[in-house]
């Protein structure tokens, strides 16, 4: 579900009383340290429940949410005591940059297991390959047809300029 200024706070509630939560990053860069940022954030919940959270996307008339309601977020998930994501590192540093605090909670990179497991029969390791070999062929299609789109309209370097009907539902799918 992406998320709006009218169901924010309803959204914000329901996170704020769970310890874990699955997250994923959308950003304009991959360089958090030379001004990349965050154009969305991804949360799931362990009901199975995602939500997309669009902050700086600039494609016309976008719906993003204010400042103050990335604070908001950032707040929550410095309460959460688990953190669970794939490649988590790089959503880290991004969002570190947006205030949030790592230091107390046990953060779970499903990458780093997925290595520690599968290195030697799957050398490629990325989230594509690896939902494909979990959940079956087909189940990553999401991901290569959004990217074809974002390659087609050259948003790939920048996903803040690609429309959030778009990034929303494909971040969603990369926190399940």
């Amino acid at each position: 579900m992406i998320v709006t200024q009218e169901n924010f706070t309803k959204i914000i509630n329901i996170m704020d009383t769970q310890k874990v939560l699955f997250i994923d990053t959308e950003t304009n860069g991959l360089e958090p340290y030379l001004g990349n940022r965050i154009c969305g954030v991804g949360i799931g919940l362990s009901s199975g429940k995602t939500y997309y959270f669009p902050f700086r996307h600039l494609y016309p008339n976008s719906s993003n949410l204010s400042q103050s309601q990335l604070i908001a977020l950032m707040d929550v998930l410095n309460k959460a005591k688990i953190i669970i994501g794939y490649n988590i590192k790089f959503d880290l540093h991004m969002l570190m940059m947006e205030g949030f605090i790592p230091w107390d909670k046990d953060l779970i990179d499903v990458l780093v297991g997925v290595r520690l497991i599968e290195k030697e029969r799957f050398p490629v390791l990325g989230l594509s390959p690896t939902i494909e070999r979990i959940f079956g062929p087909g189940s990553a299609n999401y991901d290569l047809e959004t990217k074809n789109i974002l390659k087609k309209q050259k948003w790939i370097k920048n996903f803040a300029l690609a429309p959030i009907d778009i990034l929303g539902p494909y971040c969603e799918e990369d926190v399940k």
